[in-house]
């Protein structure tokens, strides 16, 4: 991302982060992690009809091969509702914001190859 742009999204970001924490919202911001477990992946593929994760596979660390690859997760829910039910009391969710980074891998037909993009 450009600094211009980035200077775009930081502006929203102050707005709706400002907004969000006034009464009677009064939100509390928190993050979650950008890369989740193949067996947190496989959970979600369980609660969502037709869930097929299009996902790029962290394999290695360095030269090392990791014991179980991860995900650089497709989409927030993956890592955040079974983290909210941990936080829950009670059954009532918290009200917090994330401005938190997800991506999709997207595979264009171009030409006599494949392009690849990651968002």
């Amino acid at each position: 991302m450009r600094p211009w742009s980035f200077g775009v999204w930081e502006q929203i970001q102050k707005a709706l982060d400002s907004w969000i924490k006034e009464e009677p919202l009064e939100v509390q911001n928190c993050y979650f992690p950008l890369f989740v477990t193949k067996g947190a992946l496989e959970a979600e593929e369980d609660h969502v009809e037709g869930f097929a994760p299009e996902v790029a596979w962290v394999t290695k660390s360095g030269e090392t091969d990791l014991a179980e690859p991860i995900a650089i997760r497709p989409t927030s829910e993956t890592i955040m509702y079974p983290e909210f039910a941990k936080w829950s009391h009670l059954g009532v969710p918290r009200c917090c914001g994330a401005f938190t980074p997800s991506t999709r891998l997207v595979s264009v037909r171009r030409g006599p190859g494949w392009s690849l993009f990651l968002f």
